[in-house]
Order: C-alpha cells, then sequence, then structure tokens
C-alpha cells in the first residue's frame, strides 16, 4: 500500500509537467472534487466546494523531494500556467492569506496593489509547463502511482 492510494489514483489525474516522451520524468498533478457528494466550506455566506489536491515528483535534484506530495485540501485551488523567468511554467495558487495558512504553505503574492487576502497566493511554480491529462496520455501517467507509492520525505 502507497502513502493516500484512495487519493493517488487514475481517476484523479489532473495532467502533469514535463516531457511526456519521457514518462518516468514527468510530475503528475492530481486533484479530487468528491464527485456527488463534495465537501463543502461556507466562506463569507457562500457554499464553496473543496478540492483534495497533491502530486507526485517521479525525479528532482533533490531526493527527498521525489514521491507523493502531502494531500491538501483547499476551496479555492487553482493551477494556470504562467510566465517565469522568461518560460512558461505551471504555477499552484489557493486564494487568500487565510486559505494559505490553512494548507500549511508559505504563498508569494501574485498580483500588486492588493492584500494578500484579495489575490491568489502562489506556494509552486514547476520548472515546466502544465498539460492537462486526456485520453491519449492517462495510462502513461498512471505509472507513476506504482512507481512512486512513498510520501515525500520533505
Amino acid at each position: 500500500m502507497g502513502y493516500r492510494d484512495d487519493f493517488y489514483c487514475a481517476d484523479n489525474i489532473l495532467g502533469y509537467t514535463g516531457d511526456i516522451s519521457k514518462p518516468t520524468t514527468v510530475t503528475v498533478y492530481f486533484a479530487d472534487a468528491g464527485g456527488v457528494n463534495p465537501k463543502l466550506q461556507t466562506v463569507n455566506g457562500v457554499q464553496k466546494v473543496v478540492v483534495s489536491f497533491g502530486h507526485i515528483t517521479q525525479v528532482h535534484d533533490i531526493a527527498a523531494n521525489v514521491g507523493r506530495e502531502k494531500v491538501r485540501e483547499a476551496y479555492s485551488y487553482s493551477i494556470c500556467n504562467v510566465m517565469y523567468e522568461g518560460k512558461e511554467c505551471a504555477q499552484e495558487c489557493v486564494y487568500g492569506e487565510q486559505e494559505l495558512n490553512k494548507i500549511g504553505l508559505r504563498g508569494y503574492e501574485t498580483e500588486q496593489g492588493k492584500s494578500r487576502d484579495e489575490q491568489h497566493l502562489d506556494w509552486h511554480i514547476s520548472r515546466n509547463r502544465f498539460e492537462s491529462v486526456s485520453a491519449g496520455n492517462r495510462a502513461i501517467l498512471t505509472a507513476a502511482i506504482g512507481r512512486c507509492p512513498d510520501k515525500k520525505k520533505l
């Protein structure tokens, strides 16, 4: 049994970063919004769906950063591509300081002139562009689950 096999499964694959032609090197991203029975959180009187998220890093210069990321939950998780140091890279964000504190990470401001509670805060910029899962790459990405069953040591 691997760390959080209930979460790190083919149905929850969101996409990947890296070179898909080298499948043992890509980082695979996962998310789950709860299906037909989502977990809800009330924010300013409005119910929001809580999303569980994490990723599997298969190759990294820091050995302790290889494996399954701790699964976290947030109502405002997003991943998108941004320009970073002249290159398009994946950026993971949540909305607001309170949400960031809840998941236990430090984040960086993405919008000048707004308070930290009025903007998306990023905590992770990938080395590569994010690509969505497709019927053509799901089996390739699923193999990472078996290759990396353990939680990261970081």
